[in-house]
């Protein structure tokens, strides 16, 4: 009885190799959001065998079901009761409710140059933290991808900020 009411306040993602949401992405989304949008979509391919629709824009009414990536105005409609306020560089923000899915970051950009890629980093940790993807090695022998006809997420909320503000350690071209 307990399994029964877990599973109807998860988010039901794919169920019996059919697409429940699309994958919804603002249509003046960052550079990087788009791609990681994209390869999203590819590991539910990997995982379910079916591959969810990338929507670009902004829905005229609040859509019954949705993954949600990158910020977009519709959010504060969506989710009223969360900080859509990212304070640290690159935080990034996983939401899951029983209709819908965020995975948002701070993104910054420098005129037309991205230099955050908080909402690129989110789709990265979500694929691996919530749909179970690990890459042990470059390329795909080294994707540990487990196939499964249905995709249900359990409610739940994660936020994270790097703690380091640079990775780079070492120059390019050394001299």
């Amino acid at each position: 009885c307990l399994a029964v009411v877990a599973e109807a306040r998860d988010f039901v993602w794919v169920k019996a190799g059919a697409v429940q949401a699309p994958i919804r992405v603002a249509s003046n989304a960052p550079a990087a959001t788009v791609p990681a949008a994209g390869e999203l979509a590819d590991y539910v391919k990997k995982i379910s065998g079916v591959r969810p629709e990338i929507v670009s824009g902004c829905p005229g009414s609040a859509p019954a079901a949705s993954v949600w990536v990158g910020f977009q105005p519709a959010l504060t409609n969506v989710f009223p009761r969360v900080s859509l306020e990212f304070r640290h560089p690159e935080e990034i923000l996983l939401i899951g409710t029983r209709d819908h899915v965020l995975i948002v970051g701070r993104d910054r950009m420098a005129g037309t140059n991205q230099i955050e890629f908080g909402t690129a980093n989110a789709v990265y940790t979500f694929i691996e933290k919530r749909l179970g993807v690990r890459w042990l090695w470059p390329g795909t022998l080294g994707e540990d991808v487990l196939r499964r006809d249905t995709i249900a997420l359990p409610p739940s909320e994660y936020r994270f900020h790097p703690v380091f503000r640079q990775r780079k350690l070492w120059p390019e071209n050394p001299e």
